[in-house]
């Protein structure tokens, strides 16, 4: 099983190019964002779920953007997906 550097990697390939094969799997098929919320699920404590739910705002709100640019022809700016990322990626570290 890939680690969440690998699915952080993708995710920021698929902001990076919109219409690429990485944004594709992420509308398609909900890889990176899905492997990374059940990574995340999994490894919670019984006392930590409440974190769950806002990780889970982070990614849907993510994967809206990803999907939006995927499917539209005028592009969302990147920083905020950048920071969407980054803030997904301090409830991993």
């Amino acid at each position: 099983m890939p680690h969440p550097t690998y699915w952080f990697e993708k995710i920021h390939e698929a902001i990076s190019k919109p219409k690429g094969d990485h944004a594709n799997l992420v509308v398609t098929q909900g890889f990176y964002i899905d492997d990374l919320l059940n990574h995340y699920k999994d490894s919670l404590s019984k006392e930590s779920k409440d974190n769950f739910f806002e990780v889970e705002h982070l990614a849907e709100k993510l994967r809206e953007y990803i999907q939006k640019n995927y499917t539209s022809g005028k592009f969302q700016t990147r920083q905020y997906a950048r920071v969407l990322a980054s803030d997904l990626k301090n409830y991993f570290n």
